[in-house]
């Protein structure tokens, strides 16, 4: 999915990297308060999710698995990088929209 990287932008994480991630940290990592993960995430992902907050990665939006990607970096990265801060929940909405943008529940 490297198309789906924005090109002229600080952005150099896709959305295979996220899933990756993702899928590699697991469900034991993700809801555990661990500030050295929560550290790894931010300098990992800050520069996508401030791409996708910005509205920068419509293109994730493309293919279900790269909506997932978008999904993760607008919804449950953030929770990591600024835990215990509101602005965790600042793109609350963004990740909202590109979840039913990508189809929603439908399928």
């Amino acid at each position: 999915m490297t198309q789906a990287r924005e090109r002229g932008s600080e952005q150099t994480v896709g959305p295979d990297e996220v899933l990756a991630f993702s899928r590699a940290a697991g469900p034991d990592k993700w809801f555990k308060k661990d500030p050295a993960f929560d550290q790894e995430i931010a300098s990992r992902f800050l520069a996508v999710w401030e791409a996708a907050a910005g509205g920068k990665l419509g293109a994730w939006e493309e293919t279900p698995e790269s909506a997932l990607a978008l999904v993760i970096v607008l919804d449950q990265i953030p929770r990591n990088m600024f835990r215990g801060q509101r602005r965790c929940y600042d793109c609350t909405t963004a990740q909202e929209q590109a979840f039913l943008d990508a189809g929603g529940f439908a399928g």
